[in-house]
Protein backbone atom coordinates (compact mmCIF):
# COMPACT_ATOMS: atom_id res chain seq x y z
CA UNK A 1 0.00 0.00 0.00
CA UNK A 2 0.70 3.73 -0.89
CA UNK A 3 0.98 6.55 1.28
CA UNK A 4 -1.43 8.60 -0.66
CA UNK A 5 -4.04 5.57 -0.21
CA UNK A 6 -2.94 4.63 3.39
CA UNK A 7 -5.03 7.83 3.94
CA UNK A 8 -8.10 6.72 2.48
CA UNK A 9 -8.42 3.88 5.13
CA UNK A 10 -8.29 5.77 7.67
CA UNK A 11 -9.89 8.70 6.73
CA UNK A 12 -13.59 6.87 5.13
CA UNK A 13 -13.65 5.75 8.49
CA UNK A 14 -14.35 9.04 10.35
CA UNK A 15 -15.76 10.35 6.96
CA UNK A 16 -18.36 7.47 7.13
CA UNK A 17 -19.55 8.10 10.89
CA UNK A 18 -19.81 12.00 10.73
CA UNK A 19 -21.67 11.45 7.26
CA UNK A 20 -24.16 8.79 8.42
CA UNK A 21 -24.70 11.12 11.65
CA UNK A 22 -24.68 14.57 10.43
CA UNK A 23 -26.33 14.31 7.33
CA UNK A 24 -28.22 11.15 6.87
CA UNK A 25 -29.14 10.23 10.18
CA UNK A 26 -28.00 6.89 10.55
CA UNK A 27 -28.82 5.82 14.42
CA UNK A 28 -25.54 4.02 14.65
CA UNK A 29 -22.24 6.48 13.39
CA UNK A 30 -20.09 3.95 15.37
CA UNK A 31 -20.89 1.59 13.49
CA UNK A 32 -20.33 3.06 10.05
CA UNK A 33 -16.93 4.30 11.61
CA UNK A 34 -15.88 0.76 12.07
CA UNK A 35 -16.99 -0.15 8.61
CA UNK A 36 -15.75 2.75 7.06
CA UNK A 37 -12.33 1.49 9.07
CA UNK A 38 -12.26 -2.23 7.53
CA UNK A 39 -13.93 -1.73 4.37
CA UNK A 40 -10.60 -1.98 2.33
CA UNK A 41 -9.26 -4.76 4.50
CA UNK A 42 -8.65 -7.05 1.61
CA UNK A 43 -7.03 -4.54 0.06
CA UNK A 44 -4.01 -5.03 3.14
CA UNK A 45 -4.99 -8.73 2.67
CA UNK A 46 -3.68 -8.93 -1.08
CA UNK A 47 -1.06 -6.68 -0.97
CA UNK A 48 0.98 -8.81 1.62
CA UNK A 49 -0.03 -12.15 0.26
CA UNK A 50 0.29 -11.20 -3.30
CA UNK A 51 1.94 -8.06 -3.55
CA UNK A 52 3.56 -8.25 -7.17
CA UNK A 53 -0.47 -8.94 -8.09
CA UNK A 54 -1.26 -6.25 -6.29
CA UNK A 55 1.17 -3.79 -7.95
CA UNK A 56 0.18 -4.90 -11.33
CA UNK A 57 -3.39 -4.37 -9.95
CA UNK A 58 -2.85 -1.23 -9.27
CA UNK A 59 -0.79 -0.07 -12.48
CA UNK A 60 -3.67 -1.81 -14.60
CA UNK A 61 -6.31 0.66 -12.93
CA UNK A 62 -4.36 3.79 -12.82
CA UNK A 63 -2.83 3.15 -17.00
CA UNK A 64 -6.37 1.56 -18.14
CA UNK A 65 -8.43 4.06 -15.84
CA UNK A 66 -10.58 1.74 -14.55
CA UNK A 67 -11.87 0.56 -11.33
CA UNK A 68 -9.68 -0.80 -8.73
CA UNK A 69 -11.75 -3.69 -8.43
CA UNK A 70 -12.01 -4.04 -11.64
CA UNK A 71 -8.09 -4.33 -12.19
CA UNK A 72 -7.58 -6.72 -9.63
CA UNK A 73 -10.26 -9.06 -10.93
CA UNK A 74 -8.43 -8.82 -14.56
CA UNK A 75 -5.35 -9.69 -12.69
CA UNK A 76 -5.45 -12.00 -9.53
CA UNK A 77 -9.24 -13.40 -10.82
CA UNK A 78 -10.45 -12.17 -7.15
CA UNK A 79 -11.15 -8.54 -5.51
CA UNK A 80 -10.14 -7.27 -2.34
CA UNK A 81 -13.70 -7.43 -2.00
CA UNK A 82 -13.40 -11.28 -1.59
CA UNK A 83 -9.80 -11.68 0.60
CA UNK A 84 -11.54 -9.32 2.61
CA UNK A 85 -14.65 -10.99 3.52
CA UNK A 86 -13.00 -14.19 3.71
CA UNK A 87 -10.64 -12.95 6.39
CA UNK A 88 -13.78 -11.46 8.11
CA UNK A 89 -15.73 -14.86 8.44
CA UNK A 90 -12.27 -16.46 9.68
CA UNK A 91 -12.20 -13.37 12.44
CA UNK A 92 -16.06 -14.19 13.00
CA UNK A 93 -16.75 -10.06 12.37
CA UNK A 94 -20.15 -9.39 12.72
CA UNK A 95 -22.48 -10.05 9.73
CA UNK A 96 -22.84 -5.98 9.05
CA UNK A 97 -19.35 -5.93 8.70
CA UNK A 98 -18.36 -8.39 6.32
CA UNK A 99 -21.27 -7.25 4.63
CA UNK A 100 -19.47 -3.92 3.97
CA UNK A 101 -16.47 -5.48 3.38
CA UNK A 102 -17.83 -7.78 0.87
CA UNK A 103 -20.26 -5.34 -1.26
CA UNK A 104 -19.25 -1.65 -1.11
CA UNK A 105 -18.60 -1.80 -4.82
CA UNK A 106 -21.85 -3.39 -5.47
CA UNK A 107 -24.25 -2.74 -3.19
CA UNK A 108 -26.97 -4.57 -5.24
CA UNK A 109 -25.60 -7.84 -4.07
CA UNK A 110 -25.68 -6.90 -0.15
CA UNK A 111 -29.33 -8.48 1.09
CA UNK A 112 -28.25 -7.17 4.54
CA UNK A 113 -27.27 -3.89 6.29
CA UNK A 114 -27.83 -2.10 3.06
CA UNK A 115 -27.85 1.31 4.47
CA UNK A 116 -24.67 0.66 6.41
CA UNK A 117 -23.27 -0.53 3.08
CA UNK A 118 -24.54 2.34 1.36
CA UNK A 119 -23.05 4.68 3.81
CA UNK A 120 -19.50 3.00 3.21
CA UNK A 121 -20.31 2.70 -0.58
CA UNK A 122 -20.74 6.34 -0.62
CA UNK A 123 -18.18 7.77 1.28
CA UNK A 124 -15.37 5.37 -0.57
CA UNK A 125 -17.00 7.55 -4.19
CA UNK A 126 -16.50 10.86 -2.03
CA UNK A 127 -12.64 9.30 -1.96
CA UNK A 128 -12.50 8.86 -4.82
CA UNK A 129 -14.21 11.78 -6.29
CA UNK A 130 -11.16 13.80 -4.54
CA UNK A 131 -8.70 11.30 -5.74
CA UNK A 132 -7.55 9.37 -2.69
CA UNK A 133 -7.82 5.95 -3.42
CA UNK A 134 -6.30 3.64 -6.15
CA UNK A 135 -9.09 4.28 -8.52
CA UNK A 136 -8.52 6.81 -11.30
CA UNK A 137 -11.85 6.45 -12.44
CA UNK A 138 -13.50 9.96 -10.61
CA UNK A 139 -17.07 10.47 -10.21
CA UNK A 140 -18.35 13.81 -10.55
CA UNK A 141 -21.24 14.76 -8.25
CA UNK A 142 -24.03 14.01 -10.49
CA UNK A 143 -22.74 10.88 -11.00
CA UNK A 144 -22.74 10.56 -6.97
CA UNK A 145 -25.95 11.42 -7.06
CA UNK A 146 -26.88 8.62 -9.81
CA UNK A 147 -25.06 5.81 -7.76
CA UNK A 148 -27.37 3.32 -6.04
CA UNK A 149 -25.97 4.05 -2.93
CA UNK A 150 -27.13 7.56 -2.70
CA UNK A 151 -30.44 6.48 -4.17
CA UNK A 152 -30.95 3.93 -1.40
CA UNK A 153 -30.12 6.00 1.16
CA UNK A 154 -32.69 9.31 -0.43
CA UNK A 155 -35.05 5.87 0.08
CA UNK A 156 -34.14 4.96 3.28
CA UNK A 157 -33.53 8.23 5.23
CA UNK A 158 -35.30 10.93 3.62
CA UNK A 159 -33.21 13.72 4.52
CA UNK A 160 -30.84 12.41 2.31
CA UNK A 161 -33.07 14.28 -0.47
CA UNK A 162 -32.50 17.69 0.62
CA UNK A 163 -28.26 17.32 0.75
CA UNK A 164 -26.60 18.57 -2.47
CA UNK A 165 -24.17 16.25 -3.92
CA UNK A 166 -21.68 19.12 -4.74
CA UNK A 167 -22.10 20.82 -1.32
CA UNK A 168 -21.30 17.56 0.08
CA UNK A 169 -18.06 17.14 -2.08
CA UNK A 170 -17.12 20.43 -0.91
CA UNK A 171 -17.69 19.62 3.04
CA UNK A 172 -15.46 17.14 2.29
CA UNK A 173 -12.44 19.41 1.15
CA UNK A 174 -12.06 20.71 4.58
CA UNK A 175 -11.80 16.90 5.87
CA UNK A 176 -9.46 16.37 3.62
CA UNK A 177 -6.80 18.82 4.81
CA UNK A 178 -6.85 16.86 8.10
CA UNK A 179 -6.99 13.31 6.73
CA UNK A 180 -3.60 14.50 5.13
CA UNK A 181 -2.02 16.07 8.67
CA UNK A 182 -2.93 12.67 10.49
CA UNK A 183 -1.60 10.59 7.49
CA UNK A 184 1.98 12.71 7.46
CA UNK A 185 2.14 12.43 11.49
CA UNK A 186 1.73 8.44 10.66
CA UNK A 187 4.28 8.18 8.73
CA UNK A 188 6.72 10.22 10.36
CA UNK A 189 6.99 7.44 12.88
Amino acid sequence: MTRSHFGNIPSVAPWSAGTSRKKIRYPEPERAYLAGLLHDLGELVNSIAVPDLFLAASERARTQNEPFYAAEMAVMGFTHCQSGVYLAERWKLPDELADTIAHHHDIEQAKRNLPLVAIVRLSDLLFSHRGLTYDTYVPSPAEIAEDSAWIMLEGEYPGVSHVNPDQFTADMDAFVGEVGKLVDAIFRY
